[in-house]
């Protein structure tokens, strides 16, 4: 990755917010690199850079981009900041062969013009309707009377509405589809070689992680719950469906606080959390993991007037 490339997939606030700067009014904040007692340091988005104003301070009087930000806050060489601003954008796991360009811009095409058709499919729209989902944006139809190229390329994804996955840098990479046709209500379907995450990798900036057992769940939480700062929904693909790939967005989160597992009120999502809380208590001894205790056979999306709005809008 170049470094033009990182200026311009790194933001400065992601950084600031990284080491735990916080934004104050008119976009300043309390300067990192000196005893800063008032707002002295100005951030500027549309450069992607910060300044600080103050004559107390040994960085003033020059422009400090998000890599020049790292090697001055981490006392560490050019070289070094490149490489952990490199892991602020990619993590780990992501190659070169799952961030390639041409199918990502075919994806994105593909949902662009699903989302197009979605409201001319009243069984889509009414679907969408009983779930409290209307408002949802970044989705599509892929309905009987629709794209006959796009039915032929995805039959599987016939008369669903579907959601995009995507990668760290926000690329639509494949697809989740749910039916919403009578035979096949709420079944499930994805594209070949699922990847990517719904909604999409947490910022950097996360302190808070709330796992779903599904991507409706996630979608319902996003779009009905007041949630706190800093917290990132994450769907899981099912009881069984924390991949590798949830692990390394988590991995990347060194702000992390908690985790909190809110899957379904069955038996098997109540089996299922247990055992990913005990795995997760594991793999990360520092950071809180809790179960939301989910009334009996309901599930998020069922819920959405009641119990949800208790657990995660209350003050």
């Amino acid at each position: 990755m170049e470094i033009s490339e990182i200026k311009d997939q790194l933001s400065i606030t992601d950084v600031l917010q990284y080491y735990g700067v916080e934004l104050i009014k008119n976009k300043q904040c309390l300067c990192p690199f000196h005893d800063d007692k008032t707002p002295s340091m100005q951030v500027y988005t549309n450069t992607n850079t910060v300044y600080c104003f103050s004559g107390n301070c040994s960085k003033s009087g020059k422009s400090i981009d998000v890599i020049d930000f790292i090697m001055h806050k981490e006392s560490v060489t050019k070289h070094q900041a490149i490489v952990k601003a490199k892991a602020m954008v990619v993590p780990p796991a992501v190659t070169k062969s799952s961030i390639t360009k041409k199918p990502v811009q075919g994806l994105s095409e593909v949902l662009l013009i699903l989302k197009e058709q979605l409201p001319r499919s009243r069984n889509a729209t009414a679907y969408l309707q009983t779930r409290g989902l209307i408002k949802l944006k970044a989705i599509g139809s892929n309905h009987r009377n629709g794209n006959d190229k796009i039915q032929y390329k995805y039959p599987h994804l016939k008369n669903c509405i579907v959601f995009p996955l995507q990668d760290a840098q926000n690329n639509t990479v494949s697809f989740y589809g749910r039916s919403f046709k009578n035979e096949l209500r709420n079944k499930h379907f994805y594209t070949s070689n699922r990847k990517g995450l719904y909604p999409s990798y947490p910022s950097v900036a996360t302190r808070h992680v709330i796992l779903t057992e599904s991507i409706i769940d996630a979608a319902t939480l996003e779009l009905h719950a007041k949630l706190p700062t800093h917290t990132a929904v994450l769907a899981c693909y099912g009881t069984n469906g924390f991949t590798p790939e949830h692990a390394e967005a988590i991995n990347r989160l060194n702000l992390l606080q908690d985790i909190v597992l809110f899957f379904d009120g069955d038996e098997a999502g109540r089996t299922a959390a247990t055992k990913l809380q005990s795995q997760l208590q594991q793999d990360y001894p520092n950071i809180t993991i809790g179960v939301i205790d989910t009334p009996k056979d309901e599930d998020i999306n069922s819920g959405i007037s009641s119990f949800v709005r208790t657990i995660l809008n209350s003050p």
